[in-house]
């Protein structure tokens, strides 16, 4: 696929979170946990619980995306409400905004491969569940 055409799946799929888009063998690494995920089903019951249970309303804002060699990154916003559980995490009605960069690869017509960066310490200071630091 032509680099346009690798952004507009990314795009798509950063507002549907439409498993369907992700490979059969895709691997799913966000940073802040130690496995990454493998394989669509795996991908889909995390979007499943990030985004219809945990945060039913987030939507990501795209900052600025660039495209190459079968690779779109992604700098955006994930914004939300908790109003549902967490991996195990009761809701607690907070909003989050934090700033995040994703690394998408494409093979054929479907993510083959994810690398998510953000920090979580900032998630969880804006969830209420760790203690504001100083600013220095």
């Amino acid at each position: 696929m032509s680099d346009e055409e690798n952004i507009r799946l990314i795009q798509a799929f950063m507002q549907g979170h439409d498993p369907k888009m992700v490979a059969d063998d895709a691997t799913y690494q966000d940073f802040t946990s130690p496995e990454p995920l493998r394989g669509r089903v795996a991908v889909g019951q995390m979007l499943d619980m990030l985004y219809r249970t945990a945060f039913p309303d987030a939507r990501s804002d795209i900052r600025q995306m660039m495209a190459g060699d079968g690779r779109v990154v992604v700098e955006f916003t994930f914004r939300g409400v908790n109003s549902g559980n967490l991996m195990g995490v009761p809701a607690t009605h907070r909003q989050v905004e934090i700033p995040m960069c994703g690394v998408y690869e494409i093979a054929g017509e479907a993510i083959q491969a994810v690398r998510l960066y953000y920090d979580s310490a900032q998630l969880t200071r804006q969830l209420g569940l760790a203690p504001a630091t100083a600013q220095l």
